[in-house]
């Protein structure tokens, strides 16, 4: 019979900072312990799970697949242990805060529009500021000048967690009786070079100013050949507004198209199956992936989000991590700060 070895929560705790640092010495110096110290306590998590945890890579230390598995676990039990040894909780829906947002027009809507009146009835005293998204929002939100990001593009800072909010595919928009319905009832789809012969519209709420705007999904859409996009737009509620009276196309997030526009004035064309998809997340700090009170909020959004789901599986998320479980995305899934929600 193996013999089991014991292990105590601070133990379990340092193999986490050991996750976020990649440095036994950085977590020795968060846990105020001797490099002795910090080495014996990762020797005792080795023999306790029967894995190496760590490699050395560099200056740095790479966990082991177990380590990842064992830390997605390990998060939200440590976090109810945690909660376990606070007094009664605060009734957070009274409580009197702002939250601060940075978004695009497409996030506001397609998300927290359909949200908004349920999120008031469950937390009166609760205001939503929206600011503008821009190439520095991810600065701002490091520095506590915001408390969420809503974003798309893939990769994130270690600093920084996030989980989907919304998945969603792409539509191209026309006019009513533009020439392309008909090849798209007959196919089913409308494809890229099916679209060539058109003027296309960009909406694409790039924040990076000194890139030219490429379209949504970094320009899959784009034509290869034919004309140059006739008109750039950063607003996605604007832009279907500019083909009415011509045979242009832009296209956009079909869960935006279909809330926002009239079927009376405008087509909506379906994408390739093999076409790029949208999901939209919400980033926060580390700093507040513990916070009690931010923990709340994170898992009010949950509850709004999965009876949203239940009512209209059009807004189904993508398959992600909990917006309540510390941590958020593993170091696996992030890389240099992401870009914007086009």
């Amino acid at each position: 019979m193996q013999k089991s070895t014991s292990i105590d929560t601070y133990a379990l705790e340092f193999f986490l900072s050991l996750m976020e640092t990649r440095s036994l010495a950085a977590s020795a110096d968060d846990f105020a312990v001797s490099s002795a110290t910090a080495q014996r306590m990762l020797q005792k998590l080795r023999a306790h799970f029967a894995d190496p945890l760590f490699t050395r890579e560099g200056f740095a230390m790479r966990p082991t697949a177990k380590a990842e598995r064992i830390a997605v676990k390990l998060r939200p039990l440590l976090a109810g242990l945690r909660r376990l040894g606070r007094d009664a909780e605060e009734d957070y829906s009274t409580r009197r805060e702002t939250l601060r947002f940075a978004a695009y027009d497409n996030a506001c809507a397609s998300i927290f529009a359909s949200l908004f009146p349920r999120l008031m009835a469950r937390a009166p005293n609760l205001t939503l500021q929206f600011l503008q998204a821009d190439e520095r929002m991810f600065e701002l939100l490091r520095a506590g000048d915001l408390d969420f990001v809503i974003y798309a593009r893939q990769g994130l800072s270690p600093d920084l967690r996030s989980a989907a909010l919304l998945t969603t595919p792409y539509v191209w928009v026309a006019r009513k009786s533009h020439p392309l319905e008909a090849k798209a009832r007959k196919n089913g789809f409308i494809s890229p070079a099916d679209a060539e012969s058109f003027p296309q519209v960009i909406a694409n709420a790039q924040p990076d100013r000194r890139r030219t705007p490429n379209g949504p999904a970094e320009g899959w859409f784009q034509p290869k050949h034919g004309r140059a996009p006739v008109l750039h737009l950063p607003f996605f509620l604007a832009a279907p507004y500019f083909l009415e009276g011509s045979d242009a196309l832009c296209v956009l997030p079909r869960a935006l198209a279909e809330l926002a526009l009239d079927p009376g004035r405008f087509s909506l064309l379906p994408a390739p199956a093999n076409a790029p998809t949208l999901t939209m997340r919400l980033a926060w700090h580390k700093r507040t992936d513990e916070d009690p009170y931010f923990q709340w909020v994170r898992g009010l959004f949950e509850v709004l989000l999965r009876e949203r789901e239940a009512q209209h599986p059009a807004f189904a998320r993508a398959l992600s991590k909990s917006l309540t479980q510390k941590g958020g995305l593993s170091r696996e899934e992030t890389g240099t700060a992401g870009a914007g929600t086009d």
